[in-house]
């Protein structure tokens, strides 16, 4: 067995001890007792007892070779520990991409899994009836509910049973309700976990609880305590079974080591990669610093690795045009640059200084409207485009000008009339800024930004009066550019 995850987890410990029941003690999951050993490197010492509950008769056991809890640490790390996430009443149940460790299908009657062996499932109630939610997306698409001819409501229930080992689990229920209000009670390991509940309409309602297993097996009713009528009855749209591990550094070190990823950058989005490598960073930190650590402080670091891991985004990769589809640049954001110019151009790169061959495209910013300024985007291949940046931003008003950083450094050494007239040609709210051209100045050494400006002018309303060709200097091809002046081409 390779790599055991050595956090001092109780579940995990639990496992393994099935594990050794399993293959040297006798079947636990048939219904022999049994008690684990203790003292295993890394895991609790503290011994795990119990007996099973009697086998259900409709049930084949699972053989001693096809049963296994031989989860290695990356199984239960990549899986956040997840046993079970069942989508109730789902038709279509295999090639279920979000199972959980135990299951291979998305919901069935309680029985073997086929493909994990485990036990686990819905009890078969005439009751139960599926029902689709045409406002529910994923796992809310689809839920049990009660049927609207049942007479006796003392039926009116929806029960599941999953094997696991003994332990420490939170579990988590969900509800999407598309009429009134009802009301939910839950039932775990016979534990009231909710007591008539509000379920709101047209939300999706989670509840999450903490639960102790010591039998092998997790039960779970779902009811409603205070039913009158059909309207009173309960629904399900999922649940979720998770382990729920004890934070300590051996965890967050386990993360570390199996969660590692070499030059994410070239490989991941750089927002991603920036959120990753600090999260990275700061747990390889505080694994770094002598003395005890608090629970909630490991959690911390635990939680903010683990989710940055998981959001790692790769980078967009075409090898041919695709007319018809949104064309994204290497984050993954659709590309910005309307009306613009495509032309291939020697610019310094960013490291060495030294010139060097790209692709550069220029255009009109829409993402948020008409007036978003210009963007300007670089390749090598005319597919694959880096975004540059905002290269000359629109003023949302007068008094940025001299209050703002950015434009305050852009248009340092302008005079106050000079700042009037950027503010009126470039206006956020009025401004016209259109088809714009780059432009080398090998004489000055200047990048040069050729458009059509247009927009109010001293003397008209008009968003088409002023009728001139903008330009602004920059002294790097990506900016910023600061503008210049506007002018009538025939003047």
């Amino acid at each position: 067995m390779h790599n055991r995850l050595r956090a001092r987890i109780c579940i995990i410990a639990a496992a393994l001890a099935l594990l050794g029941l399993i293959t040297g003690c006798g079947n636990k999951l048939s219904g022999d007792a049994g008690t684990t050993p203790t003292g295993a490197a890394g895991v609790s010492e503290t011994p795990i007892t119990g007996t099973q509950k009697e086998p259900d008769p409709a049930v084949t056991p699972a053989s001693e070779q096809d049963v296994s809890f031989d989860w290695s640490e990356d199984d239960l790390l990549f899986a956040d520990f997840l046993l079970y996430y069942v989508d109730c009443a789902s038709e279509e149940t295999d090639g279920w991409i979000d199972a959980g460790l135990c299951q291979s299908v998305s919901d069935m009657p309680y029985g073997e899994d086929p493909s994990t062996h485990m036990i686990w499932g819905y009890r078969e109630n005439a009751a139960m009836v599926r029902a689709a939610d045409s406002l529910g997306k994923g796992v809310t698409a689809s839920k049990w509910e009660i049927d609207s001819g049942i007479t006796d409501l003392t039926q009116a229930e929806i029960c599941y049973d999953f094997r696991v080992p003994n332990g420490t689990y939170t579990v988590t229920l969900g509800f999407y309700n598309p009429f009134g209000v009802r009301r939910i009670d839950a039932e775990c390991e016979g534990e009231i976990l909710l007591a008539s509940e509000k379920i709101l309409r047209y939300q999706e309602n989670e509840k999450s609880f903490t639960v102790e297993v010591s039998d092998g097996e997790l039960n779970l009713k779902v009811f409603n305590s205070l039913i009158k009528n059909f309207m009173d009855t309960p629904i399900l749209s999922y649940i979720k079974i998770a382990i729920t591990p004890e934070y300590t550094k051996e965890l967050l070190a386990a993360a570390v080591k199996a969660m590692a990823v070499e030059d994410p950058e070239a490989i991941y989005t750089a927002e991603s990669s920036r959120n990753y490598l600090k999260a990275y960073e700061e747990a390889l930190g505080f694994l770094a610093r002598d003395g005890q650590a608090g629970t909630n402080a490991i959690k911390l670091k635990f939680n903010n690795l683990r989710e940055s891991y998981k959001m790692l985004t790769k980078q967009y990769r075409y090898d041919s045009f695709k007319p018809g589809a949104v064309w994204r640049d290497t984050e993954n954001t659709p590309i910005q640059a309307h009306g613009g110019q495509v032309q291939q151009m020697q610019i310094p790169d960013p490291e060495t200084g030294e010139k060097v061959t790209k692709w550069v495209w220029v255009g009109e910013d829409k993402t948020n409207g008409y007036r978003g300024g210009v963007c300007a985007y670089s390749s090598d291949d005319l597919y694959n485009w880096k975004f540059e940046g905002i290269i000359m931003k629109n003023v949302p008003n007068r008094r940025v000008l001299d209050t703002d950083p950015y434009f305050r450094s852009v248009y340092a050494g302008y005079s106050s009339e000079e700042l009037d007239n950027v503010a009126l040609a470039l206006s956020a709210e009025r401004a016209v800024i259109e088809r714009p051209k780059l432009i080398y100045n090998e004489k000055t050494d200047k990048y040069i930004l050729w458009f059509h400006a247009d927009g109010p002018t001293a003397t008209s309303d008009s968003n088409y009066a002023a009728a001139c060709a903008g330009v602004a200097v920059s002294d790097t091809p990506f900016g910023p550019y600061r503008f210049v002046g506007r002018y009538r081409l025939n003047t």
